[in-house]
């Protein structure tokens, strides 16, 4: 039995604990991690803010505050004052979307959440690039540009793209040691032979393993 003094003592003790609340706010249509990085740390120097972290498989950020001091409402209207749209709400980061590519490319994503993939992934008859690649990751979208701009100047090879999420991912798992870095980017021959893999953003060397106009597909 709980009398008025029990619940008035109950009371107390949850206002007096009531200094710290945590909230997620959503980011909109970043690039990159480090935009959500340069969020959180300009969070992090921002007095009654007692911490920020990124989730960058999401685009959110979570934050612990002081509500006397904040409210979620606020505290998304000062993100978007750094340059980086947001909202109180969670379940609504995003990234910016990829580019596209050429009408009637050969472009097919063998995993696009992160799935196990098949060992043979070279297309028959084609030169094919394979692109491990995360919607987190800045230098991976340099890839996307440079291999469009490849196919709309009449290059001609096939594309798999392979989403990995993030570093836990089942095909992360999956590949081990043989994918530690991202960007990265294997490239077969119409045989089916791998010619080589780049890893991490180097356009110049994958630019030479791709075919010349002169050899076709």
């Amino acid at each position: 039995m709980m009398t008025k003094l029990g619940v008035f003592t109950l009371l107390v003790g949850v206002v007096g604990c009531a200094t710290t609340q945590t909230t997620v706010l959503s980011l909109q249509d970043i690039s990159c991690q480090s935009c959500g990085n340069a969020v959180v740390q300009k969070l992090n120097e921002t007095p009654s803010i007692n911490s920020a972290n990124f989730m960058r498989q999401h685009a959110e950020v979570q934050v612990a505050f002081d509500p006397e001091e904040w409210s979620p409402e606020r505290l998304a209207e000062t993100v978007t004052g750094f340059g980086y749209a947001a909202v109180a709400e969670s379940g609504k980061g995003s990234y910016r979307p990829f580019p596209e590519y050429p009408e009637g490319a050969d472009v097919v994503w063998i995993a696009d959440s992160g799935q196990p993939i098949p060992e043979e992934r070279a297309v028959p008859g084609k030169w094919t690039v394979v692109d491990f690649y995360a919607p987190w990751c800045g230098p991976c979208r340099k890839v996307d540009d440079f291999l469009v701009g490849e196919l709309e100047a009449g290059a001609s090879f096939a594309v798999r793209k392979v989403n990995v999420v993030d570093w836990d991912s089942p095909v992360m798992q999956q590949l081990g040691s043989a994918l530690s870095t991202l960007p990265t980017v294997e490239v077969y021959d119409p045989t089916g032979k791998r010619v080589g893999v780049v890893s991490g953003l180097d356009l110049p060397l994958l630019k030479q393993m791709l075919p010349s106009k002169e050899e076709g597909p």
